[in-house]
């Protein structure tokens, strides 16, 4: 009988080092997460309206980690649902603690991650559940996540070559970062996720507009330099219909009530990963989503996705061409 083993994560090393071997296979397959005060976002804001104190601005900041953190259980646990019950927002509730001389605040996001995690059991495996949640802390409390984050920023809406060579990541910190981007490709909703923590952090940016400097989980700004790179919002997701004729190049059953389809477009090069419900369904039609893999069938599909700067982000599979599927399993008669 396997016997399941704790993994404690206290650290990004620790998290990543994890996320890493998952993602590879190489872990145990019954590990179960336990974190320990991690993950935490830091922002440490300097000047004279700064001494222990939060700003309207600062406080939009914290509203904004705590809406990323509820949108995140929407995306990843409760996927039938629009909005959370009042249980579950006591729940993902996400704590700071400020301390005096300037404003140093740290946002806990231990509990409400705990929260996802418990939740998750039974619908993901374990291997899968450790990917998404430590894909989910890295993307909103990694100390390389928030880096990169400002990194694209100064690039492209800076010309301060200083603050870009400080910010050049090293070649530890591009390997680390090459591993969340595969949890993203791993559980696709990650990458929505990493929007709406993209956007609490430009929320930080913005509410700097008055210090004399900010630390943001490591990263070091003037506040001119933090106001210039919130100029600009970030670009959100556009719906997108995506009907046509595809082919099943993969089939993953992360949980009891979905699937997830690896697609290629036959006559639009296209190729992305889109989530299908299966609660509905009869074990012989699961049988048949993996025959048409197996057979390369082509199929017409319905499919409402997301799509960033021209890539589609999420995509589920809200019409599917049953019957030709049916038909074709029927033998024909000689």
């Amino acid at each position: 009988m396997a016997t399941s083993r704790k993994k404690v994560i206290t650290s990004d090393e620790e998290a990543l080092a994890l996320l890493e071997k998952a993602l590879q296979e190489q872990g145990n397959p019954n590990s179960v997460l336990q974190l320990d005060g991690w993950p935490t976002v830091s922002i440490k804001l300097k000047g004279a309206n700064y001494d222990g104190t939060i700003t309207a601005g600062t406080a939009q900041a914290l509203i904004d980690y705590q809406k990323a953190v509820e949108h995140a259980y929407l995306q990843l646990v409760a996927t039938g649902s629009k909005k959370l019950t009042l249980q579950e927002k006591r729940q993902l509730v996400v704590t700071a603690k400020v301390e005096k001389g300037s404003t140093f605040l740290t946002i806990d996001l231990n509990e409400a991650l705990t929260q996802i995690a418990t939740q998750l059991i039974g619908k993901m495996s374990p291997n899968d559940i450790i990917i998404t949640v430590l894909g989910l802390g890295a993307i909103a409390g990694a100390s390389v996540v928030a880096k990169a984050f400002a990194k694209e920023r100064s690039e492209r809406l800076t010309k301060d070559a200083e603050l870009q060579g400080r910010l050049a990541l090293s070649k530890e910190e591009t390997k680390r970062l090459e591993v969340v981007t595969q949890a993203m490709k791993q559980q696709p909703r990650l990458t929505l996720a990493k929007e709406e923590f993209d956007d609490a952090r430009d929320g930080v940016l913005r509410s700097s507009a008055d210090a004399d400097s900010v630390e943001l989980d490591g990263v070091v700004l003037t506040g001119q330099q933090a106001t210039t790179m919130a100029r600009q919002p970030r670009t959100k997701s556009e719906d997108a219909q995506l009907n046509g004729v595809y082919i099943i190049t993969g089939v993953t059953w992360p949980s009891e009530g979905e699937v997830f389809l690896d697609l290629r477009s036959v006559d639009k090069n296209g190729e992305f990963k889109a989530s299908l419900s299966t609660e509905s369904l009869l074990q012989r039609d699961k049988d048949l989503i993996a025959k048409a893999e197996w057979d390369r069938t082509p199929l017409y599909l319905s499919i409402n996705a997301k799509k960033l700067r021209g890539e589609v982000v999420s995509a589920a599979v809200v019409g599917f061409d049953w019957e030709k599927l049916r038909a074709r399993s029927i033998p024909k008669k000689r």
